[in-house]
């Protein structure tokens, strides 16, 4: 029987856009750079390790399955309800820094969020970061988000979000981005709108880790973390979008799943700007603030009980000393000035 390396990683999620800073980092040499030699470092990419949508009670038993020690892109969800039950899982990082500029139109002549009772509010899928945050946006208002509204998945809220609600295929639609801004144009009203819901940020992803990995190899999953986070920088840098385009399409030609080998569905309008816009954060961690949120949205929702602490689940020194230790390179001091100015110009992206 042979020994398995050091560190295991994976992605949680199948879609593309969750394999593909890691990816950039891992072609770059940003890991290897920063001290995981080839016997320290198991980087894997199955087709998710669990479906979406039961993320929140399989993943750490999937984890434990296939020997994960580290998650890329754990929902703030999964992490919380899990670590309020006993489990061995722990926020090092962020991985998707907000839901940002995230909204809700309805169809014209709708004015609030309470007349979607009874009707179809689109999203790409179930149990995604847009259903957890129209989820919320519902509760709020008095509405049972299992109950009160007909979910249609499959809407991408940043390319179709537009035509789906301009077809009458539903009667409101969660949107990012470029969707925002065309039904916006186009004088949908905004039933819901993240930046002014949320002004420190709603997290969506977080990177995660076993206990017995931040024990056991701490200075590893510190290497880790210093590779992403170059990662990061490269992925949110336009000068570097040829290549992240091109290594976008190549992901997507080996996918599993058919919509996401869809390439002009996905590259229609993937552009300079969007990675520039993209929430992977600067620094690598994330936002304190945005983390009690969420866990307020969880307690309200009866998820996690009343007393429990988000401290109980944070784990950020190995981030903050691997961001420490990189901005101390003189080499990396321009990479990090432009970093940083990028973070400046972006909602929701600053930790």
């Amino acid at each position: 029987m042979t020994h398995r390396k050091a560190l295991r990683v994976t992605s949680g999620h199948y879609h593309t856009g969750h394999l593909v800073s890691f990816t950039a980092a891992l072609e770059n040499g940003y890991f290897a750079a920063e001290g995981l030699r080839e016997d320290d470092l198991d980087l894997i990419y199955p087709g998710g390790l669990v479906p979406s949508i039961v993320e929140r009670v399989a993943l750490r038993l999937a984890m434990k399955e296939k020997a994960i020690d580290i998650v890329t892109d754990c929902k703030v969800e999964t992490v919380l309800y899990q670590n309020s039950i006993g489990a061995d899982l722990y926020i090092i990082g962020g991985w998707r820094n907000s839901l940002s500029r995230d909204a809700i139109f309805g169809s014209k002549g709708m004015k609030s969020l309470g007349q979607l009772v009874g009707r179809r509010l689109g999203i790409r899928d179930l149990a995604g970061k847009g259903h957890t945050y129209s989820r919320f946006a519902l509760r709020r208002v008095g509405i049972d988000p299992e109950e009160g509204v007909e979910w249609v998945r499959g809407i991408h809220a940043n390319t179709e979000a537009l035509e789906a609600l301009k077809s009458g295929r539903v009667d409101a639609v969660h949107a990012v981005d470029r969707g925002r801004e065309l039904l916006e144009r186009e004088g949908y009203p905004m039933l819901a709108d993240s930046v002014a819901e949320y002004p420190y940020g709603l997290p969506a992803r977080l990177i995660v880790a076993t206990g017995r990995v931040l024990e056991g190899h701490p200075d590893l999953v510190k290497a880790f973390l210093r590779g992403a986070i170059r990662g990061y920088w490269f992925y949110r840098d336009s000068a570097n979008f040829e290549y992240i385009k091109d290594l976008v399409v190549r992901m997507r030609e080996l996918a599993w799943d058919d919509e996401e080998r869809d390439l002009e569905r996905h590259m229609k309008f993937f552009s300079p700007d969007h990675l520039e816009g993209s929430p992977f954060p600067m620094d690598g961690s994330v936002a304190r603030k945005g983390l009690e949120t969420y866990l307020d949205e969880m307690k309200e929702e009866g998820v996690i009980s009343s007393g429990y602490t988000l401290d109980r689940a944070l784990k950020l020194d190995l981030v903050e000393e691997a961001f420490t230790e990189l901005s101390g390179r003189l080499e990396l001091r321009d990479q990090l000035e432009e970093a940083k100015a990028r973070a400046r110009r972006t909602v929701g992206c600053q930790p």
